[in-house]
């Protein structure tokens, strides 16, 4: 995997997902603007399946046991990565700030797995979310996808 990870979640509770127009080009969340740099047919895929989601603080982005549906690319806020352990100790694993996505997200789109952690919005947060179908459509068709993933 690359140097971004990826995040892929249900539709959490307390989580705001906007339609907005198919914008004509694909948000750049990255710093670089990766996505900007895929090909045309992978942009204009991601412009067509992508959803806006408003997260607030607080507000779950995936929990334990959960599937992962959507590959999730934060454009603004943080979600923490975290476990908790038998004692009941909470362990942050990791944070996915703006321009980020999540590894344990990445790998269970990819692996099919389940999550063994559990994602939380640490600030009012903005992710652009890509369903799992698309996702998958974009890894088979967009070397330049399975190289940013």
């Amino acid at each position: 995997m690359g140097q971004t990870s990826t995040m892929v979640t249900r539709m959490p509770s307390g989580a705001q997902p906007v339609k907005s127009a198919a914008p004509a080009q694909v948000p750049a969340v990255q710093p670089a603007g990766e996505l900007a740099k895929l090909e045309s047919e992978a942009q204009a895929l991601i412009s067509r399946s992508m959803r806006t989601l408003n997260l607030a603080q607080g507000a779950r982005v995936f929990s334990a046991g959960d599937s992962a549906t959507n590959y999730l690319m934060v454009k603004s806020g943080s979600v923490r990565v975290s476990v908790t352990t038998d004692e009941g100790r909470e362990i942050t694993l990791y944070h996915v700030e703006p321009g980020q996505t999540c590894v344990l997200t990445t790998s269970c789109l990819l692996s099919g797995a389940e999550y063994d952690a559990e994602g939380v919005a640490e600030a009012d947060t903005e992710a652009i979310i890509v369903p799992k179908p698309a996702f998958e459509q974009l890894l088979a068709a967009s070397p330049k996808f399975r190289q940013f993933v």
